[in-house]
């Protein structure tokens, strides 16, 4: 007797349209780095950050750094997009 153990997973059958996308990515780079990465008021790690699977859309993004001005824009991501979110920290003074 033999087991096996097998992984499957769905593909498009042969001459089929591949499925669009519907999620996009971020990747966060920040000046200092270690900063708190913020989607749309939730933390999501720290700088430098690439999270997958994003919602399309309007997205509100946002860093904190102690001893750092936070810093806080707003994006709109289409589905399938890939998005680099850059921000110099100013020291507060």
């Amino acid at each position: 007797s033999v087991t096996l153990d097998l992984r499957l997973e769905a593909t498009a059958a042969p001459g089929a349209a591949a499925a669009a996308p519907v999620t996009a990515a971020l990747e966060f780079v920040t000046r200092p780095a270690g900063a708190g990465v913020y989607v749309d008021g939730r933390r999501v790690g720290v700088s430098p950050l690439k999270i997958d699977g994003v919602a399309p859309g309007a997205r509100t993004i946002r860093f904190e750094l102690a001893g750092h001005a936070p810093w806080t824009s707003t994006i709109t991501l289409a589905a399938g997009e890939s998005r680099r979110v850059t921000a110099s920290l100013e020291q507060r003074r």
